[in-house]
């Protein structure tokens, strides 16, 4: 019975290290896309100041 007590704690502890690892991989892919994100959107600004067609509203950096 204890051997299976320990069992079962190995593989609890086992299974919140994996969900760990995975929490960081997420949140490293969610920083990765919200930074692609932030680089199309400045090649938008980029191509509307080649053309000419930027207001002083399309700069605003908040966003």
């Amino acid at each position: 019975m204890k051997y299976e007590h320990l069992t079962r704690e190995a593989a609890l502890a086992e299974k919140e290290l994996l969900e760990e690892e995975y929490k960081k991989k997420f949140d490293e892919a969610k920083k990765e896309l919200s930074l692609e994100n932030d680089l199309a959107g400045m090649w938008v600004l980029v191509a509307k100041l080649k053309r000419g067609a930027l207001d002083i509203s399309d700069l605003n950096v908040d966003d």
